[in-house]
């Protein structure tokens, strides 16, 4: 029996599971689709998911997702659970595949994901894939070989020029031939680019880059590919900007409520915003009025926690009740009557009035009985005869 991947989850696979089913059903990727990583915030000692990312700002439990490319919507999603039988990063790319296969869609990916094998896989399910590769995951040889250190002052590629190779993809393993071709090319930038995809030829175009010690943006030649990965690879970055603005993903010990603050990050505040936005521009013609980020996500918390029960109104503050006057006004007991009893350390009220070195006084253990002013023995028929406010109220016995 099949078990979806992110049911082997501990506690809450099958929540994340049901995320990913409804995420799918209410929206429809576009041509093209990123593949990348997201690191889900976890302080836990005992969850084996995580991961100690020595390239990322924090550590945590890793997770590879699906996004649109332009509102970084989460299309599909699966946790790393740190499983060797899971064949690395390519072997993620391979499983996130199947829920965009058979459309011919272009999925773009870093270096972490492409093989070569992976490609010709991705063909057979209905895929062009792309993005940038390491050598020895099949790069071409005589390309890499044109890549140079950042210091040298002559390299074989100047800053905006390319090199590319084409070959064909093998058969398969019955014989049926794939119509496909792989197209390599590298690429010097600012450094140098080397990339690889299934769905393109060697044409020539022109990207906007920015040069040191030029002033806005310059044009610089390179092929489609690369400039279709410049605007389609950034889908994954843009779900974790939009799922920052307004956050509940917190360190914490409890690795399960990490993975669920994250899941609640994505659902409302990129891919429920995202469908509003849609709808919203559909029925308006124009974004003219819609919510930003924040109110809608706020929106959303009220509709959940539901209408307050009882009374909401502030409290007001509870005005100081003098326990020494009756109701009718008439005086209910005298200080005089009652004499000091033990209280919680403070400083004593007469000598706080008097010394201008307040904070070094040294605090009391007793008080009024009567009006629970803190008080030292020798100071208590001072502060009544010139100070205690209930005497001067109720006037000398």
């Amino acid at each position: 029996m099949f078990i979806p991947p992110n049911h082997k989850v501990r506690k809450v696979g099958r929540f994340l599971e049901a995320l990913m089913e409804n995420a799918q059903k209410a929206w429809n990727l576009g041509e093209h689709a990123s593949i990348d990583e997201q690191v889900v915030l976890c302080n836990s000692r005992k969850c084996s998911y995580k991961q100690v990312l020595k390239h990322k700002k924090d550590n945590g439990i890793l997770l590879y997702s699906v996004n649109d490319p332009v509102t970084g919507y989460t299309f599909a999603f699966e946790a790393d659970r740190r499983n060797n039988e899971e064949g690395g990063r390519p072997g993620f790319a391979m499983r996130l595949c199947k829920y965009i296969s058979g459309e011919w869609r272009r999925v773009w990916m870093d270096s972490a994901f492409p093989t070569i094998r992976g490609l010709e896989a991705m063909y057979d399910m209905g895929i062009y894939g792309g993005g940038t590769i390491k050598h020895i995951m099949g790069f071409p040889a005589e390309l890499d070989e044109l890549k140079r250190g950042m210091g040298d002052k002559n390299p074989v590629l100047k800053k905006g020029e390319y090199e590319w190779r084409m070959a064909p993809m093998k058969a398969k393993a019955d014989g049926t031939e794939r119509k496909a071709a792989f197209t390599a090319v590298i690429w010097h930038d600012v450094g140098y680019a080397k990339i690889i995809t299934t769905c393109h030829q060697p044409n020539a175009t022109m990207v906007k880059r920015r040069q040191s010690g030029v002033q806005g943006r310059v044009d610089r030649p390179c092929l489609e590919s690369i400039s279709e990965y410049n605007k389609n690879m950034g889908g994954t970055d843009q779900c974790d900007q939009l799922r920052h603005y307004n956050t509940t993903q917190r360190k914490t010990v409890k690795w399960w409520h990490a993975l669920f603050f994250w899941a609640l990050d994505v659902a409302s505040g990129v891919n429920a915003y995202t469908e509003y936005q849609y709808d919203y521009i559909k029925h308006n013609g124009s974004n003219r009025g819609i919510l930003t980020t924040q109110k809608f996500v706020s929106s959303i918390a009220d509709d959940l926690l539901g209408e307050p029960q009882g009374n909401t109104k502030k409290r007001k503050r509870s005005e100081q009740v003098d326990n020494h006057i009756a109701v009718d006004g008439k005086p209910k007991v005298r200080c005089e009557e009652k004499g000091l009893m033990d209280c919680p350390k403070r400083n004593c009220a007469l000598c706080y009035r008097k010394s201008k070195k307040s904070k070094k006084q040294l605090p009391v253990r007793t008080a009024c009985d009567g009006c629970n002013s803190a008080l030292h023995a020798k100071c208590y028929n001072e502060w009544h005869k010139l100070y205690c406010p209930v005497v001067a109220e109720q006037g000398e016995p």
